[in-house]
């Protein structure tokens, strides 16, 4: 029984000193990463929203890291390929990804080979963007009740019209959110870019649809489309006189297009620790945050854990409302 317990505690003072000595040996590699350029997959076209985000931070987490960080736009199949590509990759922390909203809309939409919560993990939701209400100058409505009494108004054969930029994207989903909700019934327009869906809209072929405010200030004040409300909780910087959909009598309507940075699951804690701490420290430079105010997106800097939280409840929420709706792509 004493050579028992002699062999048991060698036993155990062996593996507590290897344990210690893996630790420490993590913690290190950790501490000089990364020693090599970093790939930094955008699931997104050039010029877009996820693009623009990656385009401001990247960089500058680029110059404290020390090293560089090359962007590759992505977008194919609305950036399943991209995801798909990062949750192949080696989970070393020189492989990540940034995405937006669509990244929780996607599984519900299309066959995806990857879970998104188990082979991928969050690093931050950097920054979260907008939804404003608009309709075309021709329609006679300034608010929310007005817009909706004139939509009921309407026989079924003359519904009014809203478009997006695409089958499943944000602004689709938006709008069957509010339809829901309002209990009313709208012809929905897709369009294959957002640059045809505007155009339609400021010339009147359509009556309605969601889009970013900082893209809808300069057609305000063009006298282009008109604002209803904001889609999210909290009113929009650019257009402080705006109320939102929660103050014009939809109840917790909440819509918010989030842009995130995001790691193969199985990088090492302490990567996405120092990542996360470096896209923080970026996300509050001023000039970071009066860069991303001027393009429309507000600043969130997210906790990797905060991060996983809200994709999780984006992944739900937008699968009920695909599935309730029918929401099929083509």
């Amino acid at each position: 029984m004493l050579t028992n317990a002699i062999a048991w505690r060698r036993c155990r003072n062996v593996l507590a000193a290897l344990i210690a000595t893996a630790a420490g040996a993590g913690s290190a590699w950790a501490q000089a990463y990364p020693t090599k350029q970093i790939h930094v997959i955008v699931m997104h076209s050039p010029g877009s929203s996820g693009d623009t985000v990656a385009r401001t931070v990247i960089p500058r987490m680029s110059e404290i890291l020390g090293q560089p960080m090359v962007i590759e736009n992505q977008a194919g199949l609305g950036g399943v390929v991209g995801a798909t590509q990062l949750s192949r990759a080696d989970k070393d922390g020189y492989t990540l990804g940034v995405v937006s909203l669509n990244y929780a809309i996607n599984p519900s939409l299309t066959k995806v080979t990857y879970d998104p919560i188990k082979d991928i993990v969050p690093v931050s939701i950097m920054t979260s963007g907008q939804a404003m209400l608009t309709v075309n100058s021709k329609v006679p409505a300034k608010n929310l009740q007005e817009l909706l009494a004139y939509a009921r108004s309407k026989p079924e054969q003359q519904k009014l019209t809203y478009g997006s930029p695409g089958v499943g994207s944000v602004f689709h989903l938006a709008f069957e959110l509010l339809a829901s909700a309002t209990n009313t019934h709208w012809l929905h327009v897709p369009y294959k870019t957002s640059s045809g869906f505007m155009t339609d809209l400021m010339g009147g072929q359509i009556d309605a649809g969601f889009v970013s405010p900082g893209l809808a200030v300069p057609l305000i004040k063009a006298g282009k489309v008109r604002p209803i409300a904001v889609g999210s909780l909290e009113r929009a910087k650019v257009l402080p006189d705006v109320p939102t959909l929660d103050e014009s009598g939809v109840p917790g309507y909440d819509v918010n297009s989030w842009v995130a940075l995001l790691a193969p699951a199985g990088t090492p804690d302490a990567v996405i620790d120092k990542l996360n701490a470096t896209a923080v420290k970026v996300l509050r430079m001023p000039e970071v945050v009066n860069s991303l105010a001027e393009a429309g997106y507000g600043v969130t800097a997210s906790s990797p854990q905060e991060a996983q939280a809200t994709i999780k409840s984006d992944l739900a929420k937008y699968a009920k409302v695909i599935k309730d709706a029918g929401i099929q792509i083509q």
